[in-house]
């Protein structure tokens, strides 16, 4: 393959040079009778035969649905890649005679390794070639990335290689339909000739790499392509060492701007993210690919949870107050979900009117990303509309969780303001999965092996704050000697020393059976659940002396 890998080197300045491409009037001209222009591969038969690779019949036809032989297309891929077949060479196949008519090119594809034959010496030059083995031809004579992650679009169908995926990842194929390739199935004349011309653009099409290594890093551990004018180019991933992603090439495939993310860790497994603008161009008649590094997010859709409901209109504003529409634009209905755009991260307020006339808030933020060119988004619904909840500066709007819990509901009722502690309670530090909240990466998640904690932090912000105003505002509504309002105090001073016995005791106020379970409802529950997510929540909160009384109460100093 020495070579081969030389030729292919310079295939792309050769045939710009020579005859590939030819001009678009060339390839456009009717050179068949049964090859009409609205055939989709109609411009890649024409451009073949304007260039002398290929040829019709003396009837003036090109019978684009007879199937190529074996022989048939080692000759013409022996031809478009300028293997010199001028000299003759020692024959491996016992059944391609030095009479046979393309007994050269079927030497010399055989000598670059393009090409093998069957366990018994022959070639069967005469045989129609299967679609699966054109693939395999077409990435080892275009030597086309090989190790490369491609999801299965074709399941369920027999000799599906992964020569096929690759020759379908790079846009040469589609299949026969979305779901089928029919590797077994002989490949067609016109079929043939539209694989072959792709695959010769792949190579040409100015393809830009980059490595793991470039950006001073072990590993790449994902690709995100998908986000930002995907249709612009194509992105391989190849697989290096120990099976794991080494490097990415990005192919043009139209004109136009799109985006790529790429996730990576470092040797002392640090996680990195790089984004890039994938900017394609055309230089006369050759599509051009540059990267160009940013650390930009772009506006990006957020999904309200309209419940099926028709919906008539969507206000959006500012937390703190600002308009930003009366009317925003409604991009899309799915399901139970209805989306709008957000075009700058920040905390916003969308009031939804329904066409019964109902009206319900959410609350919405987008925050920048990393490791996406999308903002993140979330959005919770926060009821009807309602006079501000702050009793203290009533134009300032709550943050936190609690802004569900109108002023009614809590009024004089320790049951109710038992029940919301115990939600802070199990948001925070109690409820499953909370165990392995600190310490454990959430396998396969949206964001790789991420820690859970910093996957909550992404998504919601820090607690602290919002914790705060949640115990501030649970104040307004209990007495200083009850027992929730002296748990209260303790906790706004961050003095969690006796968290075990403020959960036995919410649960008592609220649960009548409570008492009643087995053991896990009480201290194997709290001490397997609850040790290292409280500490951290106390540590991000209320600093070293609250997690120092948590020691003393659990005997961990």
């Amino acid at each position: 393959m020495k070579e081969m890998k030389k030729l292919v080197a310079i295939v792309g300045a050769f045939l710009l040079a020579c005859s590939l491409p030819i001009s678009g009037a060339a390839a456009g001209k009717q050179m068949f009778s049964d090859v009409p222009p609205s055939k989709h591969f109609a411009n890649a038969v024409n451009e073949l035969a304007a260039r002398n690779i290929i040829g019709g019949y003396p009837d003036g036809t090109f019978k684009p649905g007879n199937s190529i032989t074996r022989g048939q297309a080692a000759a013409i891929i022996a031809k478009m890649i300028g293997l010199d077949t001028s000299y003759r060479i020692e024959q491996k196949f016992k059944d391609v005679p030095a009479s046979y008519g393309f007994n050269r090119a079927i030497a010399r594809m055989a000598e670059e390794g393009i090409i093998g034959g069957y366990p018994d010496g022959s070639f069967k030059p005469d045989e129609p070639i299967k679609r699966k083995n054109m693939a395999a031809i077409l990435v080892k004579a275009f030597d086309l990335p090989r190790d490369v992650e491609v999801k299965n679009p074709f399941k369920g169908e027999v000799g599906i290689t992964n020569d096929v995926l690759v020759i379908y990842k790079l846009g040469i194929t589609s299949g026969t339909s979305p779901t089928t390739f029919s590797p077994n199935a002989s490949i067609t004349r016109g079929q043939a000739s539209k694989m072959l011309v792709a695959a010769e653009q792949v190579v040409m099409k100015n393809a830009v790499t980059v490595k793991a290594g470039d950006l001073g890093w072990d590993a790449m551990t994902a690709v995100i392509d998908d986000q930002v004018n995907p249709d612009v180019f194509r992105a391989v991933k190849v697989k290096g060492k120990n099976d794991t992603l080494s490097q990415v090439q990005l192919f043009p495939v139209k004109e136009g701007t799109g985006g790529i993310v790429i996730w990576g860790r470092t040797a002392e497994n640090e996680w990195k993210y790089q984004k890039y603008y994938v900017h394609v161009k055309k230089e006369g008649s050759v599509l051009r690919l540059t990267l160009e590094k940013t650390d930009e997010s772009l506006p990006t859709l957020v999904s309200l949870n309209t419940k099926y409901k028709p919906v008539q209109n969507i206000a959006l504003a500012k937390t703190d107050g600002e308009n930003i529409s009366d009317n925003v634009t409604i991009e899309k209905n799915e399901y139970n979900f209805t989306y709008i755009r957000l075009e700058k991260p920040g905390n916003y307020i969308a009031t939804v009117r329904f066409s019964n006339g109902d009206e319900v808030r959410y609350r919405v933020t987008a925050f920048e990303m990393d490791d996406s060119f999308l903002y993140g988004t979330n959005s919770v619904e926060i009821g009807p509309p309602v006079d501000p909840l702050d009793p203290v500066n009533p134009e300032k709007p709550l943050p936190g969780q609690l802004t569900t819990y109108l002023p009614e509901d809590l009024q004089d009722d320790n049951y109710r303001i038992a029940h919301v502690m115990l939600t802070m309670m199990g948001q925070k530090v109690t409820h499953y999965p909370a165990d392995y909240l600190i310490t454990d990466p959430i396998k396969d998640g949206p964001y790789g092996e991420m820690r859970e904690i910093e996957f909550y932090e992404r998504q919601f912000g820090k607690y602290n704050e919002m914790a705060k105003q949640n115990i501030l505002y649970l104040k307004w509504f209990t007495k200083e000697d009850s027992v929730v309002g002296e748990m209260l105090n303790r906790w706004l001073e961050g003095d969690f020393s006796q968290v075990t016995k403020d959960y036995r005791t919410l649960r008592a106020m609220t649960d009548d059976d409570y008492g009643n379970c087995a053991d896990v409802c009480l201290d194997d529950f709290i001490k397997a659940r609850t040790k290292r997510a409280e500490e951290y929540f106390l540590k991000t909160v209320s600093g070293a002396e609250a997690v120092n009384r948590f020691h003393v109460e659990w005997g961990t100093e």
